[in-house]
């Protein structure tokens, strides 16, 4: 969204480093990162079915009474024996890419035309590949157990399955946990704003005809997560101008690594919605928005991001991208209140 319409990761971007070994027989898991695995809210595995199980050929649920906990993860057993087995090696059974689907986490998109993802699978569908259990999904709208039996190449599928939950791995070890509001089964990506996430009082200017700057008010920008956590939320709030506050929805892609974006003035119609793509570069968030059926447009960048500060800035163009006029508005911004405040 753009402040003051007329009306990677520099400081707290996460740096992701694969800390965590994620290969073919050889899993290590963190008590902090349990949240990434495929866990209930109790933090119990694959919905509680036996993984030992698995192996024997049978897909049955656990009992607690035969449950034991592992890095934080619980895993239940039909029986005391196969307990033992899992504790005897538990890496031999534990599931492959954390228990997710392994299809939905290995799939190409260059042909599935989506991107990788943790997708929860169907807990009696599973197949074991080189001694190792892979967890599937059979739904009549999605069954990767079939797909998984066809693959031309199921070894090089597990490849991109693997190499997609380290990713997914080492995000959340940087992470930890997920900041507050972010649902834990939710894009890992969205965690990258948050070094923005709070409220903060912006003070604004817009470039007048003869180019000087003049100041055109404060604001309340809130930053925090939407629709159950799954998105970034903002909402603008100007105290001069409130006529042109509103919301804005940022949406990561994962298939062409971007975010798309749209901010909706509260008191405009839609064709003065700006309508968004962008990516963090260098721990700027830089992005590109068009309005009025793209006659308005403009280049936008979320940068000089600390812990309580940062600054925004806008170059527009009136004309469909004829002409622009550098630093348009701009914005400084300070905190006032932490993540989910306001």
């Amino acid at each position: 969204m753009g402040p003051f319409i007329q009306r990677t990761k520099g400081a707290g971007m996460l740096v992701f480093s694969m800390v965590v070994a994620l290969v073919a027989g050889e899993r290590s898991v963190q008590a902090d990162v349990a949240w990434v695995y495929n866990v209930n809210d109790a933090g119990v595995a694959v919905d509680g079915f036996d993984v030992v199980g698995y192996f024997d050929g049978v897909a049955e649920r656990g009992l607690r009474t035969h449950a034991v906990e592992v890095d934080g993860i619980s895993y239940w057993f039909a029986t005391a024996e196969r307990r033992g087995r899992f504790l005897e090696d538990p890496e031999r059974y534990r599931p492959a890419c954390g228990g997710w689907d392994a299809v939905m986490c290995g799939v190409d998109p260059a042909t599935a035309g989506f991107a990788p993802s943790r997708w929860e699978p169907t807990p009696t569908a599973f197949r074991i590949r080189d001694g190792r259990l892979v967890l599937l999904s059979e739904r009549d709208e999605w069954n990767t157990v079939a797909a998984f039996d066809r693959a031309a190449d199921p070894d090089a599928l597990l490849e991109r399955a693997d190499a997609f939950w380290r990713d997914r791995l080492g995000r959340a070890t940087a992470m930890g946990s997920p900041p507050a509001g972010m649902n834990r089964r939710a894009r890992l990506e969205l965690a990258d704003w948050t070094p923005l996430l709070g409220t903060w009082r912006c003070e604004g200017w817009v470039q007048g005809p003869d180019g000087a700057d003049r100041t055109i008010g404060t604001a309340d920008w809130i930053f925090g997560f939407g629709y159950d956590g799954y998105v970034i939320e903002d909402h603008w709030r100007p105290h001069e101008n409130p006529g042109s506050s509103g919301p804005a929805f940022r949406i990561y892609d994962p298939l062409n690594d971007e975010w798309g974006m749209v901010f909706m003035p509260s008191s405009g119609p839609s064709t003065a919605w700006w309508r968004m793509t962008g990516r963090w570069v260098d721990g700027e968030m830089r992005l590109e928005y068009q309005a009025q059926g793209g006659v308005v447009r403009g280049r936008v960048r979320f940068h000089a991001i600390r812990d309580r500060t940062f600054r925004w800035v806008s170059t527009r163009s009136t004309d469909a991208g004829e002409t622009w006029v550098e630093g348009f508005q701009r914005a400084e911004c300070a905190r006032t209140g932490p993540a989910g405040a306001g």
